[in-house]
């Protein structure tokens, strides 16, 4: 073997070994960078449910307040407009979901699952904390949850303080076991913003292991 296929040799061990440190080093780097954009988004997404919650509640809710005495409308509860939003958005992208789950919800639908249950029990052991972010598995791949907490005002109340307090045409559309109960300044659930975290922290580490970041 000549001394330049020798040297050849050695330039290409240490390139290789240069080349799987960079990739040892740098892939967190660019995951955890990847997965800060992904909460930016979250955090975005969970803005824009908030305007809409803000809205409902500041400019719908009085005009259907009036009318509640002959049936109730769901489009004056703000929960039911930032949902219903983020359907219409769940259509045209999928991978992201928003749900306001309750442990003691007036419709069993907003009930929360276990992790979701898990979440506003943090934020009840918890109350100075006003955002939580957590992973987990799904069948789809790693996700991301932003969370904030859902606190009982005033306004709650005129819903969910008792069924006999609560507008006798809502009583009528939901019954009177569920969503009732609720105390001032309880959480009672969460705002929860879910964002997939498998593809794009699978294209960082692509990017350092090819060499191209």
């Amino acid at each position: 073997m000549g001394i330049r296929t020798k040297f050849n040799l050695v330039l290409f061990a240490v390139a290789a070994l240069a080349f799987a440190l960079f990739a040892f080093v740098a892939t967190p780097i660019f995951q955890a960078e990847k997965k800060e954009e992904i909460l930016q988004q979250a955090r975005l997404l969970m803005e824009s449910a908030q305007a809409i919650r803000d809205y409902t509640s500041e400019e719908i809710t009085p005009v259907l307040d009036r009318l509640q005495d002959e049936k109730f409308y769901p489009q004056s509860v703000a929960a039911y407009a930032a949902v219903h939003y983020f359907e219409a958005l769940h259509k045209k992208n999928p991978e992201f979901t928003y749900r306001e789950p309750a442990l003691n919800p007036t419709n069993p639908a907003h009930r929360a699952s276990d992790w979701e249950a898990d979440i506003i029990n943090d934020f009840r052991n918890n109350p100075t904390k006003t955002e939580l972010v957590t992973e987990r598995e799904t069948h789809s791949g790693r996700v991301l949850n932003l969370s904030h907490p859902l606190v009982v005002t005033q306004t709650c109340l005129r819903c969910h303080d008792t069924p006999d307090a609560a507008p006798k045409t809502m009583v009528a559309a939901y019954g009177r076991q569920n969503g009732f109960g609720w105390k001032l300044n309880e959480v009672v659930g969460a705002q929860i913003v879910t964002v997939p975290l498998s593809v794009p922290l699978a294209r960082a580490q692509q990017v350092c292991e090819t060499g191209l970041g």
